[in-house]
């Protein structure tokens, strides 16, 4: 409804980002090729502005819809894309999330050297900006990566270290998410 009273050309601002988050609730409720084609105005639309936040949060968007969808290569395409824009704008949030996602599509696509390399970055950066909840994913990656790739010692070790943080934090969550990382 607030799509449709907008005018594209007297708020263009408002209306992307109202297309971004309408695209936002599509995907969330199973929508996937409705939540696509808002996305896609929505990037347009951030693109003309200039509003490169704005691209870089949609290509992550359009990079969950396509994960959803096991569309791995375009999900990398458009998060490879994200990654480069919040390094232009040296946002270490916005680049700490996108290597995030990032970092699970090169897993389920099995290239875990790259994300392994990824998720270092994404460490120091969790470390940077002393984001606990980032630190305690990069933990986890690095212990899904090195038991999937059979490195048994190097699992135990992150593992460890997901538990004395989790502790350290007092995170519940993290404390479940490591208890079920055990078994």
């Amino acid at each position: 409804l607030i799509e449709q009273s907008l005018n594209r050309h007297s708020d263009p601002e408002l209306m992307a980002d109202v297309l971004h988050l309408a695209g936002r609730i599509e995907q969330t409720n199973g929508s996937n090729e409705q939540a696509r084609i808002k996305a896609e105005a929505a990037l347009t639309l951030f693109e003309d502005l200039g509003d490169l936040l704005g691209a870089a949060k949609t290509h992550s968007l359009l990079a969950r819809i396509a994960n959803h969808e096991a569309r791995y290569g375009e999900a990398i395409h458009h998060l490879e894309t994200g990654l480069a824009i919040t390094r232009k704008l040296n946002f270490p949030l916005g680049i700490g999330a996108t290597l995030n996602e990032l970092i699970y599509a090169l897993m389920a696509q099995g290239e875990h050297n790259r994300a392994w390399e990824l998720n270092q970055e994404l460490e120091q950066i969790a470390l940077d900006i002393d984001y606990t909840a980032m630190l305690l994913a990069s933990k986890q990656f690095f212990v899904d990566m090195a038991r999937a790739q059979q490195r048994w010692e190097t699992a135990e070790v992150y593992l460890q270290q997901h538990l004395e943080l989790a502790q350290a934090s007092n995170n519940g969550r993290a404390l479940i998410a490591n208890r079920l990382l055990t078994l």
